[in-house]
């Protein structure tokens, strides 16, 4: 998938390249825009994806080329759940950009998201005399009417004329947007994901910005073609189609990919079109609809460049028959059974319509599709009679019709007499009517249609589990019906005030686990926290929730001192139900290791006590920032000690025992990172040779004090452990030691040692080369 800049955005909605300068006649631009009801659905912060819409398309509408008609569809803006709810709020032509965006202002999300049906009104909305169009898709969501957008993908390619379909969607996976692909891939467009309300805002105000000139290539002009020239064409189909039918046609040639075929009524005027395809290229036959009148038509191949006819050839538009059938009554908002004869048409409609509505009206319908002859539809949520229609999607005429009566439901349901605050309890209901139906609590007497805490029906079960309010005081349970929400049973509940206990010790230190014990929980997700002492109702600090198993977990002190607070939080209205006193109390941390140590050397360090096992002992250069870790270790739970490499580079550096609750600094040893080949010594000096070959003798010599019972002069491997050694000699009386020097290349140590004191009193690096 390609993922667009801002500029490519702009180039896709400001049109082609060259646009700009193609007549009105030329291009045009059709926008199809989401305004079902996830459009409410919040992208960052408290901005929701309508409200960054709105901002963003007005901007666009002062902005754009105006000399590029644009038309703008919503959909999902009317009605909950119908998707038969699409409307062209400005038609094709050249707007004023404030016009347009109080439409789009107007706009109430609350509805479906049929955008295949949406983008095919689009596609018919293009005039005949258009040589582009680009139709432009801006989507926080799926195909959930039952259209197939890949399917009219399809069909806009075999349309002849340039036809873009570009998909602009946000708040969307890259796997959602990716199933509208097609839609771009076959028309040439660009499908564009944007995923934050920044990255949204951005993308869409960029196309205000005219993008830069795009280098367009010349295209050779067509050859006028003049009349004794004219090849010979022949065009034929079917002798006969039914009304509203896809049919297929053939011709015998070519002349130029933008000529036309199409169907009018017999002897129409030339220059009149009827429903038509461009020819395009490397292809001699194309799908048209018949018209939905009855009567004698004809074929017509028409050239593109001056609309003469070329060839003709005659073709009956006969009735077509269809029957419609279904129960003889349904329950308000249930869902039934359809069925109909052989469709005429797959994007043909079936519906429920009021008894006597006027032709075309479609109430709650759907697309009759090409492989089954039976769905479901939702009957309407007020009773009375009704009527199942077979409707034409070509002129929307009714073919079939059958009576069906839309009955009262009824419906009941149960819950305790009381509850408290934020507690989860049993609801129970009768059979559902419809599983999309819903059960809720609200406060009693509140509006009809307010849903308050409340959860689907579904059809596997006939209970579940709500949760209750956080302010106490008289509700009601209330069985409502998703189509139309209206109110089918209540039932009366009381919310009572919780009761609730939690207590910890009286101290604990910085950034300390520490645990903390509560009485029975009200609901496993409520809250315990340790907050400043004071602190604002639903502020949180270090929390946890209480879960169903135990009623007792462990917290982490703040990394401040001070006097602070326990709370037990309901979930529900974040409001404190018990609350204990606690005090956060300093600590202070010996931290231990060598004053001078060689580049690369092991590093032992160690503490005095240990606060958190997550807190951590680093190496950084001296004076670094509070915070920085450089290498670094956690502290774990039973050593209190812990080896490093020396840094590699010479200079000053602090060992830091560092608090893990808010990363700061408990205690520090300074020390001096010295060359690896430097001698170190603790009041004696070893006189050393810097290299030897390999099998040489070398004499090493000291000076310094040298009291001790058992000292020795050592000659060992440099990474060695330090009271090994390849070969050594006791002191005594001498002032100097002759040592052989092994035949392996590499660094090697000589090191003077008190093995009374268990210590290293001085050492110089030596290498075999």
């Amino acid at each position: 998938m390609q993922r667009l800049t801002a500029m490519a955005l702009s180039a896709v909605m400001l049109g082609a390249p060259g646009a700009a300068q193609e007549s009105a006649a030329d291009a045009v631009a059709i926008m199809v825009f989401d305004a079902s009801g996830s459009m409410w659905n919040r992208l960052e912060g408290d901005l929701t994806r309508i409200e960054i819409a709105r901002d963003v398309m007005e901007e666009y509408f002062h902005t754009r080329d105006t000399s590029v008609p644009l038309a703008v569809i919503a959909y999902g803006h009317r009605q909950r759940g119908a998707c038969s709810d699409i409307e062209m709020i400005a038609p094709l032509a050249r707007h004023e950009g404030a016009d347009l965006a109080a439409k789009l202002r107007a706009l109430n999300p609350q509805g479906m998201t049929p955008l295949t049906d949406s983008m095919a009104m689009a596609r018919d909305m293009i005039p005949p005399t258009a040589e582009s169009a680009d139709l432009i898709l801006v989507t926080d969501g799926l195909e959930n009417c039952g259209g197939d957008p890949c399917a009219l993908a399809a069909e806009l390619a075999a349309q002849g004329i340039g036809i873009r379909a570009h998909v602009v969607g946000f708040g969307m996976t890259e796997a959602e947007i990716n199933t509208l692909s097609c839609l771009p891939e076959q028309t040439g467009g660009k499908l564009i994901l944007t995923n934050s309300g920044a990255e949204l805002a951005e993308a869409m105000t960029a196309v205000s910005t005219p993008s830069p000139q795009l280098e367009v290539a010349e295209v050779d002009p067509v050859e006028e073609v003049a009349e004794a020239d004219t090849p010979e064409v022949t065009i034929s189909g079917p002798h006969s189609v039914r009304i509203g039918e896809n049919f297929q046609l053939h011709w015998s040639d070519t002349i130029n990919e933008r000529d036309i075929v199409a169907i009018l009524p017999m002897g129409a005027d030339e220059d009149e079109l009827g429903t038509w395809a461009r020819v395009g290229e490397s292809r001699t036959e194309a799908d048209l609809r018949a018209p939905a009148d009855p009567g004698m038509y004809e074929l017509r191949y028409i050239l593109g460049q001056d609309r003469r006819t070329l060839a003709t050839a005659p073709i009956e538009v006969i009735t077509a028959e269809a029957e419609i059938s279904g129960p003889s009554a349904v329950r308000s908002g249930e869902n039934f059974r359809v069925q109909w004869s052989e469709p005429i048409n797959n994007r043909d409609l079936v519906a429920i319509v009021p008894m006597g509505a006027d032709e075309g009206e479609l109430g709650t319908w759907s697309r009759v599709g090409g492989s089954s002859t039976e769905t479901d539809l939702r009957a309407p949520p007020d009773p009375g009679m009704y009527e199942l229609r077979y409707i034409l999607d070509e002129g929307r005429r009714t073919l079939a019709s059958a009576t069906i009566e839309v009955t009262t439901p009824e419906a009941e349901i149960s819950g305790p007499d009381a509850v408290r605050s934020g507690e989860n309890f049993l609801v129970k209901w009768s059979e559902p009517i419809n599983e999309r139906d819903i059960v809720a609590i609200v406060p009693m007497g509140a509006d009809e249609g307010e849903l308050g805490t409340w959860s689907r029906v579904s059809t596997s079960d006939t209970e579940t589990y709500l949760r209750a309010p956080s302010d106490p005081g008289m509700y009601e349970l209330r069985y409502i019906l998703d189509e139309g929400r209206g109110t089918l049973a209540r039932a009366s509940i009381e919310v009572t005030t919780p009761e609730a206990e939690i207590s910890g010790p009286d101290s604990v230190r910085i950034g300390e686990s520490f645990r903390v014990q509560w009485s029975e929980p009200i609901n496993d997700r409520d809250i315990v926290a340790i907050v400043p002492m004071g602190a604002e109702e639903g502020e949180l600090g270090t929390w946890s929730r209480v879960g169903s198993s135990d009623p007792e977990g462990d917290l982490r002190a703040p990394s401040d001192p001070g006097i602070y607070e326990l709370r037990y939080i309901l979930d529900e209205g974040r409001g404190t139900l018990a609350r204990a006193a606690i005090e956060v109390t300093a600590v202070d941390i010996e931290v231990m290791g060598p004053d001078k140590i060689r580049a690369g050397d092991t590093l032992r360090a160690s503490w005095s006590d240990r606060v958190n096992d997550r807190d951590i002992v680093a190496i950084v250069p001296l004076g670094a920032d509070e915070g920085e870790l450089g290498d670094w270790s956690r502290i774990g739970s039973s050593a209190m000690q812990n080896d490093f490499d020396a840094p590699e580079d010479t200079g000053m550096y602090e060992l830091r025992y560092i608090l893990d609750e808010g990363r700061i600094t408990l205690g520090q040893h300074t020390f001096e990172v010295v060359d690896a080949m430097a001698a170190l010594g603790d009041g004696v000096m070893l006189t050393v040779p810097e290299t030897a070959t390999p099998g040489a003798s070398i004499t090493v010599t000291w000076s310094g004090s040298t009291d001790g019972a058992d000292q020795r002069i050592a000659l060992a491997r440099a990474d060695q452990a330090l009271f090994t050694w390849i070969s050594a000699e006791p002191i005594e009386e001498l002032i100097e030691v002759t040592f052989t020097m092994p035949e392996e290349p590499g660094y090697y140590e000589i090191r003077f040692l008190d093995l009374n004191a268990q210590d290293v009193l001085s050492s110089a690096r030596i290498e075999v080369r």
